[in-house]
């Protein structure tokens, strides 16, 4: 399962959201779309505020035909969820709380 602290900011059609700390299946896909904003990844319908996202999450993916750009997505499903105590405190510290140590 995959997991994304996500911030957003509206609700609706204003919404700007953008994950904040990823594991590592989030992160390779951010770092290949090059974009954290949570439209952009496939993460979408995350409440106003802070939370964490757990779910099933297939990457976009390059075409490399295109020399690399974005050629389509898999849907993401998943639920989000308040922060644990753990999880807050790492974000408190600017810590990624998925990374392994």
């Amino acid at each position: 399962m995959a997991k994304a602290i996500c911030c957003c900011r509206g609700t609706g059609l204003g919404t700007h959201g953008f994950v904040l700390y990823g594991d590592k299946a989030v992160e390779i896909d951010v770092a290949g779309v090059g974009s954290r904003d949570l439209s952009d990844i496939g993460i979408c319908q995350c409440p106003e505020g802070i939370w964490v996202w757990e779910g099933e999450y297939e990457a976009h993916y390059l075409n490399p035909l295109d020399g690399g750009g974005i050629d389509g997505y898999y849907p993401t499903q998943g639920t989000f969820r308040l922060l644990t105590k753990e999880e807050w405190a790492c974000v408190q510290m600017n810590e990624n709380p998925f990374e392994e140590r």
